[in-house]
């Protein structure tokens, strides 16, 4: 038997438990850390490589609209980009609307011509109708214009010619008034007679009528008139006595 006493040998056994002990706890100290940072670096990790998986905006804009080029209404042309940019780098061939002139790479006045209408080659261009500078310009052809409507013009004053004006009426005979004897009728002003067809002048005075070969006609004042000579006796006027 060793020389260390039961309450020695108690001691050394509580003091072996509480190291094992110690160490344990400090053993899954580590392993809780080293997984707590493994954890960490794993979660930073997945939006760094999100991130480097989707593309800028502008690169994905730049994306999306690969393959979309427009026509600018010529044959195998496109239109231009802002400020006149080639809508992709196959199109190197500047084209002038106005002037139909194409333009290349070597030609002098290349770099200052801003595109109205872009080409891939100068097949295209000229297919197109357009011709290389100092040629006389393009084949573009002017928009017909339509031919005024001469026919209808001159149709409206035809029309305007051939109404016919209103027939102008005749004016109204004047109703002849009555005078104070039967058969007799007022004068007009100044003593004129109401008609052609009276005639006879009478004197409402003296009771005499003249007829148109008395002596007294021409200065006799009608104050009354009558168509006949009978029609006067009739009322009870009478000839002048030197008639």
């Amino acid at each position: 038997m060793s020389g260390y006493t039961i309450g020695e040998i108690i001691v050394w056994l509580l003091l072996a438990a509480l190291l094992g002990g110690l160490l344990g706890w400090f053993l899954r100290q580590l392993k809780c850390q080293r997984e707590h940072g493994e954890a960490r670096q794993s979660a930073t990790a997945a939006p760094a490589k999100a991130e480097a998986v989707t593309p800028p905006p502008a690169k994905a804009a730049a994306l999306s609209g690969a393959g979309t080029v427009e026509s600018a209404g010529f044959a195998r042309s496109a239109k231009p980009l802002a400020g006149g940019k080639a809508p992709s780098p196959e199109y190197t061939i500047k084209g002038n609307a106005d002037s139909m002139y194409f333009h290349t790479p070597d030609s002098p006045s290349y770099g200052r011509t801003i595109a109205e209408v872009w080409f891939k080659t100068e097949a295209d261009a000229r297919a197109a109708g357009f011709t290389a500078p100092g040629t006389g310009g393009g084949t573009k052809k002017a928009p017909a214009k339509k031919a005024p409507a001469k026919a209808a013009a001159k149709k409206a004053p035809a029309k305007t010619a051939a109404k016919k004006a209103p027939a102008k009426k005749a004016p109204a005979k004047k109703a002849v008034a009555p005078g104070r004897f039967p058969g007799s009728a007022k004068p007009l002003s100044g003593g004129r007679a109401p008609s052609a067809e009276y005639t006879i002048k009478g004197n409402e005075d003296s009771m005499i009528y003249h007829a148109p070969d008395s002596p007294s006609y021409g200065r006799t004042i009608a104050e009354t008139w009558f168509k006949t000579e009978a029609a006067a006796v009739a009322a009870g006027f009478r000839k002048p006595r030197n008639a």
